[in-house]
């Protein structure tokens, strides 16, 4: 009777969606959730700490729109409506991450990759902006 293979790949490949679950999770409530994500695996993986950045700085856009535009009677309204947009980007950053696509948000991909130390090499699999 032939011995049964270890089942390690099987391991392997629920820590590695666990781990990849943390790119969705960075950019549910941007600010937040990008420093909790930032700080429980920041040190670990180089692009999470990029997506966790980015995450934070989208979070910080969102909120100075909100609170520049938010005064004025009609257009407070709109800025609400952007701050959701943006909040939904995020959320597609964040699941494109996760199926490995790296999404350059104009700007604040630069910053981030500036904080987080993040060097892309010739393997990076950069989509280009959306």
């Amino acid at each position: 009777m032939p011995d049964k293979p270890a089942n390690t790949s099987v391991s392997d490949q629920s820590k590695s969606m666990d781990d990849k679950a943390f790119f969705i999770i960075a950019y549910v409530l941007e600010i937040i959730t990008g420093i909790i994500v930032l700080l429980l695996k920041g040190n670990e993986d180089k692009r999470l700490k990029l997506h966790s950045f980015q995450a934070i700085f989208l979070g910080i856009v969102a909120i100075v729109i909100a609170v520049l535009l938010g005064w004025i009677p009609i257009i407070g309204i709109i800025a609400d409506v952007l701050g959701l947009f943006i909040w939904l980007y995020g959320l597609y950053v964040g699941f494109q991450a996760y199926n490995g696509n790296d999404i350059v948000i104009p700007y604040i991909t630069e910053y981030a990759k500036r904080y987080s130390g993040y060097e892309e090499t010739k393997g990076s699999k950069d989509k280009g902006q959306a």
